[in-house]
């Protein structure tokens, strides 16, 4: 049972920190913020039982637009990195974007216009699906071998 959650601000380090408890008072988890003076969040971290589990850090454009994500998660056994690039386009208004996992590309989408979005998923190095969604509800799906 978790007992307490405290939230401090540290200046020294510009972040913020929020801890879990348990009922015994000992900290069994700790998230870390940091953001930068736009506010815009440059780097998370969180720990469980004194172990880093996610370790996530995100880059902005001159308009404070997100273009990339990165991510580390652990669970003691296997770590995987994700990373997701963003390219804001004049097409759309939601960017497009590129799902890495182990610096493999997985999962594209381009937004051809706001209604109108083209997802391709990467099985390997041959194979590949790509579906095709109008208004939200996909109207084509093809299997493609290279």
């Amino acid at each position: 049972m978790f007992k307490k959650n405290k939230w401090q601000y540290r200046e020294e380090t510009k972040t913020l920190e929020t801890s879990l408890y348990n009922s015994e008072g000992k900290e069994v988890s700790k998230t870390i913020y940091l953001y930068n003076a736009q506010g815009n969040l440059l780097s998370l971290q969180k720990t469980e039982e004194n172990m880093l589990t996610y370790k996530g850090t995100f880059s902005y454009d001159s308009q404070n637009r997100l273009i990339a994500q990165e991510e580390t998660v652990s669970d003691g056994k296997r770590t995987q990195v994700l990373r997701y690039e963003y390219t804001h386009t004049l097409r759309s208004s939601t960017p497009d974007m590129s799902f890495y996992e182990d610096g493999e590309l997985r999962i594209t989408e381009e937004h051809e216009s706001d209604s109108r979005v083209i997802q391709t998923i990467y099985f390997d190095s041959s194979h590949k699906i790509v579906a095709v969604y109008q208004d939200k509800i996909k109207v084509e799906e093809k299997l493609i071998e290279d």
